[in-house]
């Protein structure tokens, strides 16, 4: 099963890299190190300063 959920994504990458004009290196390059982790900083920093009800 969890090869079969990695195959998917690798599948996924791969279409979303070919839709972009991108390799499969670049578009993860550009997901896992810099838009996962701009997202997981602006997650904090909502969470951090969550408006006070």
């Amino acid at each position: 099963m969890t090869e079969k959920i990695f195959n998917s994504c690798v599948d996924l990458l791969n279409w979303g890299a070919r839709l972009l004009g991108m390799t499969y290196k670049e578009i993860n390059v550009l997901i896992f190190c810099i838009i996962w982790p701009i997202l997981t900083l602006f997650l904090i920093w909502k969470a951090y300063f969550k408006p006070k009800s």
